[in-house]
């Protein structure tokens, strides 16, 4: 059974428990599925050209969020939020066409290649929320959240065709880096609908910022130890960046609305 279907499993148990407190006036659940896109920036370097170099060829890639929250309404239309999530982030190295596809008989065959990068992390999301009350409603978030590492993966890809959606996947193997604890600066708007007194669906942009930065030795021993580099000081600082867009479902536990 895969972590992702554990998690899933886990929080519906967990908080089908929470439901039952209905005497908690003030307490709501939420359950929320979001779709990131996710890159990384440097923000210190010590090689001009290591740091364009590396920008021009890394990309973002696509990743995701499962969220179950626990909403606690402290003052009228505000709210702390905390609860669990699962949440995938990374990046990938942009297709090189190879020199010599037959200099290998691996690489034989195909004509560019794919490296891509995932984190994923166990989160417990901080956030002070603000929300309205009426039918059509919106909110506006800001918080942190806890990042405790999962796994650290990265992947080569062979591609017969440049920029092709399919390819054969050579190798899969850990990167420690950044396999370590941290912390987001998440930021998030909403758009909801009440469909009932009780339930409320929203639409949710959000972007978050991992507040600790890291030196990715994966990336600079292997990928690009190349002649153009043999001279440069390839040490970096780097963070990873998500943006994306959630749906969320909200359950009001007590007697009024969200």
């Amino acid at each position: 059974m895969t972590i992702k279907i554990k998690f899933i499993i886990i929080s519906i148990l967990l908080f089908s428990r929470l439901i039952d407190t209905s005497a908690q006036s003030k307490f709501s659940i939420g359950l929320c599925s979001s779709y990131l896109r996710n890159y990384r920036i440097i923000t210190k370097n010590k090689s001009d050209l290591y740091k364009e170099y590396r920008n021009e060829n890394e990309g973002s890639i696509s990743g995701f969020d499962l969220e179950v929250n626990l909403l606690y309404n402290f003052k009228p239309k505000l709210f702390f939020e905390t609860g669990i999530g699962y949440i995938q982030k990374g990046y990938e190295i942009n297709e090189d066409v190879l020199i010599d596809p037959c200099f290998s008989p691996v690489t034989c065959g195909y004509n560019s290649e794919l490296y891509r990068y995932t984190y994923d992390y166990l989160s417990v999301p901080l956030h002070f929320i603000y929300t309205t009350s009426k039918r059509l409603n919106y909110s506006f978030s800001i918080g942190t959240s806890l990042l405790i590492p999962l796994s650290s993966n990265v992947e080569w890809i062979l591609r017969k065709e440049y920029a092709s959606n399919t390819g054969q996947n050579i190798d899969k193997r850990n990167n420690n880096d950044p396999n370590k604890f941290n912390l987001s600066i998440d930021l998030g708007f909403g758009i909801g609908f009440r469909i009932t007194e009780k339930m409320n669906l929203m639409i949710l942009p959000k972007y978050n910022y991992n507040l600790f930065s890291y030196e990715n030795t994966d990336i600079r021993e292997n990928n690009y130890d190349i002649s153009l580099f043999r001279n440069e000081d390839k040490s970096t600082k780097e963070h990873l960046i998500s943006y994306g867009i959630g749906i969320k479902l909200l359950y009001d536990l007590g007697e009024s609305s969200l």
